[in-house]
C-alpha cells in the first residue's frame, strides 16, 4: 500500500497536488480545523467535497475505496496507521510551523512513504519559499493571506 507524502509551506499548493490524486472510487479527507471550506479548497478556486473530521476513520470505514486523500494532516492528533487506510494513501500538509519546528506528526510518516513531494511558493523576493512565517500573534488560524506569508531562508532571517 503505497503511502505518498506531499510537504510544503503554506500557498505551495499543498492541496492542489493533492487533488491530482484522486480517482473515481477516492475519499478525500480534511481536518475540521480547516473552515474555509465545507470540503477541501485550492488557492487557484477548485473546491471539492470531503469528509471533516478531528480524528481520522479506521480501516473498516475506507476499506472500500481505492484512494485515500488527507489534507491538512498536520492538524492530526495521530496518524498511526494512515498508510493502511487504502491501497493509495496521499497525505498533505505543511513541513514545520512558522518556527520551523515539526508540525504535528506528517514528519513522522517519512520513513512509511514510497514517495515524498516536497513544494515551494514564491516569496516576495521571487525565490522559492520553503518556509511559512507568521505575521501576527493569531495561532489557531488554517489559512488567511494576511495572517502567514510564504518566505525563502534569506527573507525569513
Amino acid at each position: 500500500m503505497p503511502l505518498t507524502l506531499i510537504l510544503g509551506a503554506m500557498y505551495s499548493g499543498k492541496s492542489t497536488e493533492l487533488l491530482k490524486h484522486r480517482t473515481d472510487n477516492t475519499l478525500i479527507i480534511n481536518h475540521k480545523f480547516d473552515t474555509r471550506t465545507t470540503g477541501v479548497k485550492t488557492h487557484d478556486g477548485l473546491e471539492v467535497e470531503a469528509q471533516k473530521c478531528s480524528v481520522l476513520p479506521d480501516l473498516s470505514e475506507t476499506s472500500s475505496y481505492d484512494t485515500v486523500l488527507i489534507d491538512e494532516a498536520q492538524f492530526f492528533a495521530s496518524l498511526d496507521g494512515v498508510e493502511k487506510l487504502a491501497p493509495n494513501v496521499v497525505v498533505a500538509g505543511l513541513n514545520g510551523d512558522y518556527m520551523q519546528r515539526p508540525f504535528g506528526k506528517i514528519l513522522d510518516l517519512i520513513p512509511k512513504a514510497a514517495k515524498v513531494i516536497f513544494l515551494t511558493a514564491n516569496c516576495k523576493c521571487g525565490k522559492p519559499a520553503s518556509f511559512t512565517k507568521r505575521l501576527s500573534g493569531i495561532t489557531d488560524l488554517v489559512s488567511v493571506n494576511s495572517e502567514y506569508i510564504p518566505v525563502c531562508w534569506e527573507c525569513l532571517h
